[in-house]
């Protein structure tokens, strides 16, 4: 049986592996649909000692530029209707006699993505 060991040793980080993927087959084969999509894309793939890298995501397509074009020449009225800022401030203590408070900002936008 002590000769029988080393084999079993040997083969339960291959079995547990190939049970990973039998369980998550679904988010496995979305993950390999994915990486296959971003590679198609031009993006760089490696597999070696330091993992699988994936390289950058695509780069925005045209379109979207265009409409970037056909925002800067809004006009100032229009661009209010088009952008607001909304802003929250909280009391967050009192930091050497002067009262200190949280403010978060956010911009955004009342055109809706397509």
């Amino acid at each position: 049986m002590t000769d029988w060991i080393p084999l079993f040793q040997t083969l339960v980080w291959p079995i547990f592996i190939v049970l990973l993927l039998i369980i998550y087959r679904r988010p496995t084969q979305n993950l390999i649909r994915i990486i296959a999509e971003r590679i198609r894309q031009g993006a760089d793939f490696s597999v070696g000692p330091q993992g699988v890298s994936v390289g950058s995501a695509p780069k925005l397509k045209q379109e979207d530029r265009a409409e970037e074009k056909q925002i800067e020449s809004l006009s100032p009225q229009e661009l209010q209707s088009t952008y607001y800022l909304t802003h929250t401030a909280q009391f967050a203590r009192i930091a050497d006699g002067k009262d200190d408070y949280s403010i978060t900002m956010r911009l955004d936008s009342g055109v809706e993505k397509r």
